[in-house]
């Protein structure tokens, strides 16, 4: 059995705990409760968007020390937004919801992170394959 996984790895200027749950709501539609200027950034989405998007469908929820999320910060100024399928149909939206993210995170609330640069986008594919590990004769 062969299992596959798909994430982005958006690389950018400053850290990516200070903004993850923004991007994810604003860029993908991404839901988190209990922060309403997150929330407000997923209503932003749908508006823009619309509702019921295929995306946001597509996005792959597990949970953190802080609750429910579809990503992880890696390397400090690097997120992974991680995805049940292959997001490549949604390229065009998801870089156009980037290359606007930082106006609009700059705006979205009071302390809001200013002169932010989304540098590159990456897809990326994990596979992991079974292995046997140890045979037993009975």
């Amino acid at each position: 059995m062969v299992n596959k996984k798909f994430y982005l790895l958006i690389e950018t200027n400053q850290y990516t705990g200070n903004f993850n749950r923004e991007l994810c709501s604003y860029v993908f539609g991404a839901y988190y409760e209990a922060q309403e200027w997150v929330d407000d950034l997923r209503k932003l989405f749908y508006s823009e968007v619309g509702e019921d998007h295929a995306l946001t469908e597509i996005l792959h929820q597990f949970y953190d020390t802080h609750g429910e999320t579809v990503c992880e910060i890696y390397q400090r100024d690097n997120l992974k937004v991680f995805f049940e399928e292959d997001p490549t149909p949604f390229s065009d939206l998801i870089q156009e919801r980037l290359k606007k993210f930082p106006s609009v995170s700059a705006t979205s609330r009071e302390f809001a992170v200013k002169n932010l640069k989304i540098k590159r986008v990456t897809l990326f594919q994990e596979i992991a394959k079974e292995e046997i590990v140890w045979v037993n004769k009975l």
